[in-house]
């Protein structure tokens, strides 16, 4: 796994759910990075504590070695036990205090309460780059909000495992979704088209290389006049917002005005739609193309549930292996060994 994160400064780790092993994939790679170069930590919003604070359940804490550099909350500051010194202040506030980029004197447990938005993730990202940091490691989010908190990466690490759901196909088939929407393929004129997402909210563009722009002020709830605008002719559909379901609905019911189409978002993070949406796109005859990529490095597995449940190993990593090509690793058992 160092090998893959080695020419990638900034890593995002996050989950399927809760408990996957997103802590222990984090602990693992400080252990590994820290002796080696200046290793930033951070995370998206509020984590790090000793109990889970959505089912109570114990889990593991975060571990710096000295000379990390980290930035968190001031609240979370005071539930770390590592010596600290307070590099600078950003003026972030989040309902943990506010966001503060420390460095740690000694070893110690790390309680994580980073900034929510992209925009402020950006500011963190260059006040420890700063500092001197070669690695920095961001703390994702989980669930239906990971994709969103990697918009700001070099590199992600995507954690999957049993917590997900006692069913081991229901985990598989919607870790391979995940896995497809972080790595869809790149529009090729990537420059012109984002050119074009600035001008307007939506752009036609049909065979000949003509376009035609849709001025919204968001296309949110607008799926249905935007589909309806659409001809057998539009090779692409340029989108700035999101791509959910309720727009595939729109396009379904349009379904005789599509020809080849290409659907092309700025961003994985774009699309929030489930596996059963993904098969209408196919069905319709639509791709879906990003400007800004995902480079998805590889997955984590932990066939363990704290909810008193397991998965056989063997068996879980040979279906993952059938669903995605990206590298998979046990952290936990590497961790430990």
């Amino acid at each position: 796994m160092l090998e893959l994160i080695s020419k990638n400064q900034i890593i995002a780790i996050i989950g399927m759910a809760k408990n996957v092993g997103k802590t222990t994939t984090l602990n693992y790679l400080l252990e590994k990075l820290q002796n080696q170069e200046t290793v930033g930590l951070t995370s998206v919003g509020r984590d790090g504590e000793s109990r889970d604070l959505v089912f109570d359940t114990p889990k593991p804490k975060i571990y710096v070695s000295k000379g990390a550099i980290i930035a968190t909350s001031t609240s979370s500051l005071k539930l770390s036990d590592f010596t600290k010194q307070i590099l600078e202040t950003t003026g972030m506030n989040t309902s943990m205090g506010e966001v503060v980029i420390v460095r740690a004197l000694s070893a110690g447990f790390v309680d994580l309460a980073g900034p929510t938005y992209n925009e402020q993730m950006d500011v963190v990202i260059n006040l420890m780059k700063k500092h001197g940091c070669k690695k920095i490691l961001i703390d994702g989010a989980v669930g239906r909000k990971a994709i969103a908190s990697i918009d700001n990466c070099d590199g992600v690490i995507l954690c999957t495992g049993a917590a997900y759901s006692s069913n081991i196909k229901t985990v598989v088939d919607n870790t391979e979704h995940m896995v497809n929407i972080l790595t869809l393929n790149q529009v090729t004129d990537n420059i012109a088209f984002n050119k074009l997402l600035s001008s307007a909210k939506v752009t036609y563009i049909y065979q000949d290389n003509s376009f035609k722009q849709l001025k919204l002020k968001t296309i949110l709830s607008a799926g249905r006049k935007i589909a309806a605008k659409l001809t057998r002719t539009v090779s692409y559909l340029l989108l700035d917002g999101a791509l959910t379901a309720e727009f595939i609905k729109a396009l379904q019911v349009e379904r005789d005005k599509i020809g080849k189409l290409t659907i092309v978002v700025k961003h994985p993070t774009n699309c929030l739609y489930n596996q059963e949406y993904r098969n209408i796109l196919e069905r319709l005859n639509v791709d879906i193309k990003v400007i800004k990529p995902v480079n998805l490095l590889c997955l984590t597995l932990n066939p363990t549930s704290p909810y008193g449940y397991h998965f056989d190993e063997g068996t879980f990593l040979a279906r993952l292996r059938k669903k995605v090509s990206q590298p998979l690793y046990n952290v936990k058992r590497d961790h430990n060994e």
